[in-house]
């Protein structure tokens, strides 16, 4: 705690005070991860707000590599909600990769906010898109929402094709042809 408020501190309009820093500052609180997970796009934009208005940090230039290093452990929390919301391991490797790429090449600490700011909105949207899908299929929608209906109880197959109307072999195709999965 003490090498981070030593590393940067934190100023409003109305107040100073260098002790008052924490890891909530940072963005990374319990709160933005689970908007993530649930893939609330607007709570999200409402968040992020907040926190711009609420105060301004700053950072001199040497502080590059300590915002790196705590920006790899948002990243990785952030992704770990994102899995847990719905998007594929594969997928949540992969934009984690292009973060990891994108965070490399910052120097100004200004560039950070505005990375973080944009991968939490990337994961938030692939959560909602998963959870909210501009389905082309019907047999689709008659499965997810059958299925996010009963989460809590055992779904067979049997089910899926009565609920879509549809056979196992057409269901499955929807899904792979549509999803990718």
């Amino acid at each position: 705690p003490q090498a981070m408020q030593d590393a940067f501190f934190s100023v409003s309009p109305h107040d100073f005070n260098p002790s008052a820093i924490s890891v909530d500052n940072l963005s990374m609180n319990d709160e933005i991860f689970h908007v993530i997970r649930s893939g609330d796009i607007a709570k999200l934009s409402e968040l992020q707000k907040k926190r711009q208005s609420s105060s301004t940090y700053y950072f001199q230039e040497n502080d590059v590599h300590f915002l790196r290093i705590s920006l790899i452990f948002y990243g990785a929390i952030a992704c770990h909600y994102a899995f847990l919301g719905g998007i594929p391991e594969k997928n949540v490797k992969d934009l984690f990769r292009l973060f990891l790429n994108e965070l490399g090449s910052l120097t100004k600490p200004s560039d950070f906010w505005v990375l973080l700011s944009n991968f939490s909105k990337t994961l938030c949207h692939r959560v909602h898109d998963i959870h909210n899908p501009a389905y082309e299929s019907e047999i689709l929608f008659h499965c997810i929402r059958y299925i996010d209906g009963n989460l809590h109880s055992r779904i067979t197959m049997e089910d899926l094709e009565e609920a879509a109307h549809a056979s196992r072999k057409t269901i499955f195709r929807h899904f792979v042809d549509y999803l990718g999965t």
